[in-house]
């Protein structure tokens, strides 16, 4: 009798894999309690008068947040070629994110303008310091790809409350204790210019860092203190995505 090799068991054990923890981050992000500021509420892909494309960059610890909430809203997440992140795109794919293979860089800009030609399309949620680290740090990718695009970026600071954190892990993943608090404060829509220099890219790439830092300390304060924030309302798990 011939055996199958590792190599032919793999996607199926990729897709096995993604569907498990598909299910495990839609059952344990299920129980938090959600709150957010949103400083234009039309930056929300679910709000009626959301215009996009635009990108969401938050930062790698805190994934599973968008990935529960705004499933199935027609975005796309640009994810890592590396065979670490097979299980994380098969869940993604199961919960109706569109997936691309490759870079923020250069190389991987053509593909994504074809993209963005498609009716209707929202836009992409990116990790600005994935897909490993250094952890929070703002890379020139992403900043390259909003300006080739010319695609608005929104910045998501996320929090939990007192979450358990993997210090194994080169972004110390954040877990949530079932049951608890998770903040997100959203910024207005950043537009990236057409054209910088070196010098130019690396000075916004830093105000990005920074700003993205300072809304998700403020996030991270909010969950743990539970004190009102101006203009908080609650967030819900978005519905199944309905074409226009």
């Amino acid at each position: 009798m011939k055996l199958l090799s590792v190599d032919t068991w793999e996607p199926s054990i990729h897709r096995f894999g993604g569907y498990l923890l598909s299910n495990l981050i839609r059952s344990w992000m299920s129980t938090l309690e959600y709150r957010a500021v949103v400083f234009d509420p039309t930056v929300d892909a679910i709000h009626d008068g959301f215009e996009g494309p635009v990108i969401y960059a938050l930062w790698h610890e805190y994934i599973p947040i968008p990935f529960y909430l705004r499933a199935k809203t027609g975005f796309s997440i640009l994810v890592s070629k590396h065979r670490d992140a097979e299980w994380l795109s098969q869940a993604a794919a199961i919960e109706g994110f569109r997936l691309f293979r490759g870079s923020s860089g250069r190389g991987g800009v053509g593909v994504l303008k074809a993209i963005l030609k498609e009716r209707d399309f929202p836009g992409f949620v990116v990790t600005p310091d994935g897909p490993r680290g250094p952890r929070r740090e703002f890379s020139a990718g992403a900043v390259f790809m909003a300006s080739k695009l010319g695609v608005p970026i929104v910045l998501v600071g996320l929090g939990y409350d007192r979450p358990w954190r993997n210090k194994r892990t080169w972004d110390q993943f954040a877990v949530p204790m079932p049951g608890t608090r998770a903040r997100a404060i959203l910024s207005d829509r950043i537009e990236v210019p057409g054209k910088m220099n070196r010098d130019e890219l690396e000075a916004f790439r830093l105000k990005m860092q920074n700003e993205l830092n300072r809304l998700t300390e403020e996030a991270e304060r909010w969950a743990t203190d539970n004190q009102p924030r101006i203009g908080s309302t609650p967030i819900y798990k978005a519905p199944i995505h309905l074409a226009k």
